[in-house]
């Protein structure tokens, strides 16, 4: 049985403001809690967890949280577990694909998947497409010009992403075959669409035969199973849904729509389950990948799905930002209007300098000067720095085409850097895919 460190939560839990206590203690049915960076959203969620053990008396067992990634997710667990002065197993804290994997092996035999299951890294899934495509393409009858790109290593990539989006969506290959022979061509151009839409539905039936028939499974696999199981087998449901009272879901603005189905199916049949969900719409950034922001938000005047499905769901909006200055956030919301409006508003004042260099080298080495610059005008009359090169920090993502040109160009101009976060070898995307080429052909 886990103790809580009761004096270090409760420490903690007071310096939350009304708000975010408020989502906490009111916490009895399905909520909705919306904020922006900096608004303490997780820290709330990781609180919830020890005042639902101490002041509500909830067993471990019955909570469970999911969010969007395995950083997230081990984030999560480690901030949980600073509360706890014993183990937590029984409290379930996973990724929406780590919850549906454990899921699935401890219902194996309903869903019918090896309780050992075979899930395919991404090259794994690639190479199993690809192969497929060309040891099967006689025997596929595609009529479509598809058939003269089928065997090319890009259309697996691409194939294997549509088919990603279609599971996704909980559309399987009978579903997808029958939306696509109601679809009526009236024009030659839309008889050429329906032709490739026709082979696609082939190429998605095919291939999830033969995966089905080989044991294995992708990501999207792991959700989609998991919702049939809940779906086919009201047993397991409801064994699951008097388990789990108290579900919270981080990074809701993320998630897909088959995500949101396994939700539904995890809360109570009744008016007010103890659901909440915490995201921030304009952090969606996973709309590529099939992530769907309209659960969360209303879009093109329609209500948010979630709202929909849990129309009693109380709304709270944590507005407070404790990482942002308010002159930042002004600052921020007058780029994204510019970005998504076009409105040449410049933000105010001279703390943020917008510039538009022609290439990465000349980026780079206008942020060394930039650097230069700001050392020497803060310099005093007797020559004293006022600034040190360790107040500078360059933020820029890990692939960026910035990266060498920066690190000469600080070195060009002899000024001393730390990077962080830099990729390591075996971390390396080309290492990694090379790995699994090569655990593939062992």
């Amino acid at each position: 049985m886990a103790k809580l460190s009761s004096t270090r939560w409760e420490k903690d839990f007071s310096t939350l403001d009304e708000v975010q206590r408020r989502a906490i203690v009111e916490f009895d049915g399905p909520q909705m809690v919306i904020g922006g960076p900096g608004t303490g959203k997780t820290r709330t969620l990781t609180l919830m967890v020890p005042y639902l053990l101490t002041r509500k008396q909830v067993s471990r067992r019955s909570i469970l949280g999911l969010t969007f990634s395995s950083r997230m997710a081990e984030q999560w667990r480690e901030k949980v577990d600073q509360y706890l002065s014993e183990s937590y197993d029984e409290l379930w804290i996973f990724t929406f694909h780590g919850f549906c994997q454990r899921l699935l092996r401890e219902n194996s035999l309903a869903a019918g998947v090896p309780a050992h299951l075979h899930i395919l890294s991404d090259f794994e899934e690639w190479l199993f497409v690809h192969q497929f495509l060309k040891r099967n393409l006689p025997a596929l009858g595609l009529t479509s010009y598809l058939q003269g790109v089928v065997e090319k290593a890009g259309f697996a990539i691409k194939l294997r992403e549509f088919i990603r989006l279609l599971k996704q969506n909980l559309m399987d290959p009978a579903d997808f075959q029958h939306m696509v022979s109601r679809f009526p061509p009236s024009t030659p151009g839309e008889e050429s669409l329906k032709r490739k839409l026709t082979d696609l539905a082939r190429l998605y039936s095919a291939l999830h035969k033969e995966m089905e028939e080989s044991g294995y499974l992708d990501f999207q696999d792991l959700v989609r199973r998991a919702v049939r199981l809940l779906e086919e087998h009201p047993r397991v449901r409801r064994e699951y849904q008097e388990r789990f009272g108290y579900i919270i879901v981080d990074e809701f603005q993320e998630i897909d729509p088959a995500q949101f189905r396994l939700l539904t199916l995890l809360t109570r049949e009744n008016e007010s389950p103890r659901i909440c969900v915490a995201g921030d719409p304009e952090q969606a950034i996973f709309k590529f990948r099939g992530g769907d922001p309209s659960h969360m938000v209303s879009i093109n005047g329609e209500k948010p799905r979630f709202l929909k499905c849990y129309p009693r769901a109380k709304v709270i909006t944590l507005s407070r930002s404790y990482r942002c200055p308010p002159e930042l956030l002004q600052i921020v919301e007058r780029l994204e209007k510019r970005a998504t409006s076009g409105t040449p508003e410049a933000p105010p004042g001279d703390a943020v300098v917008m510039a538009a260099e022609p290439t990465p080298i000349d980026e780079a080495f206008f942020i060394a000067r930039q650097i230069k610059k700001h050392l020497l005008e803060a310099q005093d009359q007797q020559g004293e720095a006022g600034l040190r090169y360790s107040d500078f920090a360059v933020l820029l993502r890990r692939l960026s085409p910035l990266a060498k040109p920066l690190e000469e160009a600080l070195g060009y101009h002899h000024i001393p850097c730390q990077i962080i976060g830099g990729s390591t070898f075996h971390k390396d995307k080309g290492v990694s895919f090379l790995i699994s080429y090569l655990k593939a052909l062992a």
